[in-house]
């Protein structure tokens, strides 16, 4: 079954992902700061992607990956955001408030 999900995943094109490169914040050097990079690298050191699933059960629904080189925080994790609630529920209006997550902490601290 995993196999026939993945076999339902839109290729990726351009407009799917963004790339970039870490430099330096002052503090701590860039990428392109370290001696066994080649002057003028273009290789990206952070990455995002927007998977898409064309099936009945997933279609609408982006798969975001996010990977990155001398981020701030050293983790995996599967985080899910539900949608908004179309209209105030409880007195409240759900427009003010942030979104519903469920996040699975996989490393570090499970």
């Amino acid at each position: 079954e995993k196999l026939r999900v993945l076999r339902y995943i839109a290729p990726l094109t351009t407009d799917d992902c963004v790339l970039g490169q870490y430099t330096t914040d002052g503090s701590r050097p860039g990428y392109l700061d370290d001696e066994t990079v080649p002057q003028g690298s273009k290789c990206p050191t952070f990455a995002t992607c927007v998977l898409r699933v064309h099936n009945d059960r997933w279609e609408g629904v982006p798969f975001i990956l996010k990977a990155g080189k001398a981020v701030n925080e050293k983790k995996v994790e599967v985080r899910i955001q539900f949608k908004s609630v179309p209209a105030p529920l409880w007195g409240y209006d759900s427009a003010d408030k942030h979104r519903n997550e469920l996040v699975m902490r996989l490393q570090p601290d499970e």
